[in-house]
């Protein structure tokens, strides 16, 4: 009997894991949710770990090996950030607020604070660090070893980083990879990772960036047309609308669509899901 072919397809939340395994055409045969253990998820040394296991964890639930497996896609959450230093990681998730930065900066970047927050109050992390990922992309690396950071659309550029604000912060952008577009093909799984999910280490199984979890939830549920809303809810929510002009008023994040000329304006929750 022949077996379906299907893609893994993986989203990085802040307490849990979700998981699906799809068809080409979009029908789910399975999905499956692995809950963090709240131990490993408050060590910072340990949260990429426990995305790695939870991950070989979701392939065993989800019974891979019975399929065809012909693709693997990853997303996550963000900004959070991970520190890699001769295979050991320190996790910075993006909804840790227990340190901050000594001067608060004008940026509309969302990452530098984060990577200002984790220079200034681990020093002895930052000095060693060889490169820094975010979640999805930390996932990827350990699957192919490829490094990459994906960007959704080049208008994104600003929320990211540029190499003269790095610099202007004293930021080596030798730490953080080459963009990569959404959808981009980062490379194939390591055969030791095939073997841990009892799949024929001859098979070559390429694995695509998805990006974050919100641009990823934008696309799934086709907000990509003026008017058009997503509540995206999780241990935080969010609720995106998607509009012609970037709309300016406090409180609100603005940022690009992935539709070229359109954007996408949020309003964030960040305690409703807990």
């Amino acid at each position: 009997m022949q077996k379906e072919q299907v893609s893994f397809c993986i989203d990085i939340g802040t307490t849990s894991l979700k998981a699906a395994l799809i068809s080409e055409c979009g029908f789910v045969f399975k999905s499956t949710v692995v809950r963090f253990s709240s131990k490993e998820i408050q060590d910072p040394f340990e949260i990429a770990n426990c995305w790695k296991n939870s991950f070989f964890e979701a392939g065993k639930n989800l019974e891979v090996s019975n399929y065809d497996l012909i693709a693997i896609c990853i997303s996550g959450n963000g900004p959070t950030l991970t520190s890699v230093c001769n295979n050991k990681t320190f996790t910075l998730l993006w909804n840790n607020n227990s340190v901050s930065v000594k001067n608060p900066i004008q940026t509309k970047s969302i990452f530098i604070p984060r990577l200002l927050l984790l220079k200034e109050n681990f020093p002895e992390i930052w000095q060693n660090s060889e490169f820094i990922l975010s979640g999805p992309e930390f996932l990827i690396y350990e699957l192919t070893n490829s490094k990459v950071t994906i960007l959704p659309e080049n208008r994104f550029i600003q929320a990211y980083w540029q190499k003269e604000e790095l610099l202007e912060y004293e930021i080596s952008y030798k730490l953080l990879p080459d963009y990569v577009p959404l959808g981009y093909k980062a490379g194939f799984v390591k055969s030791e990772n095939l073997e841990k999910l009892n799949i024929s280490v001859s098979k070559k199984i390429p694995v695509f960036c998805g990006g974050p979890d919100f641009i990823t939830a934008l696309i799934g549920t086709n907000t990509l047309s003026v008017g058009k809303i997503c509540d995206r809810s999780g241990s935080s929510e969010g609720i995106n609308l998607c509009t012609h002009k970037s709309i300016q008023k406090e409180g609100f994040r603005n940022l690009p669509s992935v539709i070229p000329e359109l954007f996408n304006t949020s309003y964030l929750l960040p305690d409703t899901g807990t």
